[in-house]
């Protein structure tokens, strides 16, 4: 047979206009990813920073590690545009790194406000992420019995930073930790006192809530678990689901298999029981985007049905294994969220708690969004023909682009 007659058979009861669409569609959604493939930033982790500070009768000392991407946003680091932040470029801003983070913290020792000093700057990883250190000094001029710690960075720049704080003494070296963030910028602590502790259980909540929503990655792999739930594969391709039961039972099966693996690796990263290395972690996540999305389109397990062939993607022959396997990664993912605290195990029960539920209040407002407007779209011929596929093949292209860059890794600094 000729190439060209193979091809024909190949295209089968297709038409031109069938052919010319989805030739359209999918070149339209590799526009689109490449695009946004120049936006990698947007896969990382949200953007946080970690005070820890130990008071001392009239002294406060800390160190003040905050995120190179940060800084370099703030103050242009990267002053050649080479992509990297050497240690020559972080001297010759080293005053103006300086005063740019005293300007966005104060330190209040009963009610008068300390002038805070910072006395060396180098470079730290915290929980894999690059990072400048900065030791702080701050003095009273007696005894601290309450101490007040404002936090403001980053906030004009990013309303998702977060500073993570932990205040210790010498009679209470666990000390309290909370989650600062632009509506929530203060913390007070009395020194010596009994109470101590994390934060309330409703700012930990509140910080799952916001891990969720700026984890775009998560996000787009639970879009890629919903998308097939809303059709079937029929003998000729996908065809809408018979009903709403079973669109509901699939979701079911998806999203408690995802919870369950992930809050189960959560809970053991956080506690400190498993400590996978964060990048080979992050790489993960992102290729579990590509080969879920690349399962969208049908080219997963094969069953024998009498008389014929049936291709199923490999969410409908297994809708709990995959988001279970890949879930248990994600975990590890969620973890960076807690991790930094610098609190004990028991002291994590709390946070531990509010946190995963606040990522599953989060993640079941996403579902209860976007779910309906699937069932919808699923009943039209346009989502069953090319739009699942499309769609698919466009998220399996930004993830990939997300692989290679997480694998790569930022050269934040260059010899």
């Amino acid at each position: 047979m000729s190439a060209v007659g193979a091809a024909a058979e190949t295209v089968g009861n297709l038409t031109i206009a069938d052919s010319f669409k989805r030739l359209v569609l999918r070149w339209s959604s590799a526009v689109v990813a490449c695009w946004l493939m120049t936006l990698p930033a947007c896969a990382h982790s949200a953007s946080t920073a970690w005070l820890l500070l130990g008071v001392n009768g009239a002294e406060v000392q800390g160190t003040w590690d905050v995120a190179i991407r940060d800084v370099d946003l703030a103050l242009t680091l990267d002053a050649d545009g080479d992509g990297r932040v050497t240690w020559g470029e972080v001297r010759r801003k080293q005053h103006a790194i300086e005063t740019w983070a005293t300007n966005g913290l104060a330190l209040h020792a009963d009610g008068v406000r300390l002038p805070l000093q910072i006395r060396s700057l180098s470079v730290s990883e915290v929980t894999g992420v690059p990072c400048l250190r900065l030791e702080c000094l701050a003095s009273a001029t007696a005894g601290i019995r309450e101490l007040s710690v404002t936090y403001g960075l980053l906030f004009d720049l990013d309303r998702m930073h977060r500073g993570l704080v932990r205040i210790v003494d010498p009679r209470h070296p666990a000390g309290t930790s909370a989650i600062l963030g632009p509506d929530d910028r203060s913390v007070r602590v009395e020194p010596g006192a009994s109470a101590r502790g994390a934060a309330p259980i409703r700012r930990f909540i509140g910080e799952g809530v916001h891990h969720i929503a700026t984890g775009y990655d998560h996000l787009l792999f639970l879009l890629v678990l919903l998308l097939p739930t809303v059709v079937m594969r029929g003998p000729e391709g996908w065809i809408p689901a018979p009903g709403g039961r079973r669109v509901v039972s699939r979701v079911l099966q998806t999203v408690t298999a995802f919870t369950l693996a992930h809050s189960l690796t959560l809970a053991l990263a956080a506690l400190e029981w498993i400590q996978p290395p964060s990048r080979p972690v992050e790489v993960i996540i992102a290729l579990s985007i590509v080969v879920t999305a690349l399962g969208n389109l049908g080219r997963g397990s094969m069953r024998k049905v009498p008389g014929k062939w049936r291709v199923l993607s490999v969410l409908e022959a297994s809708p709990w294994l995959v988001p279970f396997c890949f879930g248990l990664v994600h975990g590890f993912g969620f973890a960076d969220g807690l991790r930094g605290l610098g609190l004990t195990r028991w002291q994590l029960l709390t946070p531990l708690v509010g946190f995963n539920l606040g990522v599953e209040l989060g993640q079941l407002a996403a579902v209860l969004l976007v779910l309906p407007v699937l069932w919808k779209l699923g009943r039209t011929s346009a989502y069953r023909r090319w739009g699942l596929s499309g769609a698919s093949m466009a998220i399996a292209l930004l993830a990939s682009a997300w692989v290679v860059d997480r694998a790569a890794g930022l050269q934040w600094f260059g010899s």
